[in-house]
């Protein structure tokens, strides 16, 4: 039987300046059910390359997710951005933005208490930021792929998973080339997830590529 699941998600990003992250999952890895609807909470800081500086935008994200079966969509709007160590101009402040992501997940292969499981993420960013006073747009199109082995010896599992980002096009029209690079295209990380009745709890952590803590509350009906 099918089950609905409703999945409560908050991401804290608690990124260090110096490690740069690659582009993450605005859902989780896995689901837990066939067919899921979940609201996440993102918070996560990316490191970029412009005219030979390296800075980082910081973002906050909040997004809802449909799924079902393999297949998932995402909407979400970015609520914060800002800027640090951007040494070409005065960031101000920042304005409203939206996320638009589609994607698939899923298991690939099992035996025992062990499987491995696959998943992809395509999405588009748009967002306008204020720098020296003026409005620029900052657009984003990008694609990640990525590959967890979980264990699952009881109710409960952890994992531990890679993630790439194979194409990324990043634009800030606050240059002439509107070009802008990502410096960090991998990242590490190991997770879990803890049945409680009905909820689950979901906790993952990276590190290689960013430093933070995902958690995920997530309730089956």
């Amino acid at each position: 039987m099918r089950k609905l699941v409703v999945v409560l998600c908050i991401t804290a990003g608690l990124f260090a300046p110096r490690t740069g992250s690659a582009a993450t999952l605005l859902v989780s890895p896995y689901a837990p059910a066939e067919a899921i609807v979940s609201f996440d909470v993102t918070g996560a800081q990316v490191r970029y390359r412009a005219a030979d500086d390296r800075f980082y935008i910081s973002r906050s994200i909040e997004s809802a997710t449909w799924g079902y079966g393999a297949f998932f969509a995402t909407i979400g709007y970015v609520s914060k951005t800002s800027f640090e160590d951007f040494e070409l101009a005065e960031f101000d402040d920042d304005e409203a933005g939206y996320v638009l992501a589609l994607g698939a997940r899923g298991p690939v292969w099992s035996t025992g208490d062990f499987s491995a499981a696959l998943h992809a993420q395509f999405h588009t960013l748009n967002e306008k930021v204020l720098l020296d006073e003026t409005s620029y747009d900052l657009q984003s199109i990008e694609l990640l792929a990525g590959a967890d082995a979980v264990w699952s010896p009881g109710p409960w599992s952890v994992y531990a998973g890679l993630q790439v980002v194979p194409y990324s096009d990043i634009e800030l029209d606050y240059f002439t080339d509107n070009q802008v690079e990502r410096t960090d295209f991998i990242l590490l990380r190991v997770g879990g997830r803890v049945p409680f009745g009905p909820m689950s709890l979901d906790v993952e952590v990276p590190f290689i590529g960013a430093e933070g803590v995902r958690i995920g509350l997530s309730y089956a009906f």
